[in-house]
């Protein structure tokens, strides 16, 4: 999944007619999964009545810790990320949940099938 976002992320990047990223954040968010159960996948773990009861407020709070970290490594590095590269996303809604987060959400625009930096 995330050279999924990182092909996405470059795609938009180089559409743009900018030079290539020069300062790339990676983080595996471990297992961001939601709560519904993705046909074809292996993902009824995560669900309410799996084997870790995953459920709405851990869901959310998930998103909540993800985002903070997310604007914390931004803060940290001291300088503009080009590309954030994430690791173990269920699919492109809970990407969206976690980019609509208060944390980050003044960071980043929906646009053509990626999340661009505005």
């Amino acid at each position: 999944m995330w050279r999924i976002i990182l092909y996405l992320c470059l795609h938009g990047v180089l559409s743009m007619n900018q030079c290539l990223a020069q300062h790339v954040l990676f983080y595996n968010v471990e297992n961001l999964f939601d709560t519904l159960h993705d046909r074809g996948k292996n993902d009824h773990a995560f669900t309410p009545n799996g084997g870790y009861e995953y459920n709405t407020p851990i869901y959310y709070l998930k998103i909540r810790q993800t985002a903070r970290a997310i604007r914390s490594s931004i803060n940290t590095v001291g300088q503009n990320i080009d590309i954030i590269a994430l690791a173990e996303v269920e699919n492109r809604s809970v990407l969206i949940d976690l980019a609509k987060h208060k944390a980050i959400s003044g960071l980043w625009t929906l646009a053509s099938g990626a999340l661009r930096q505005s």
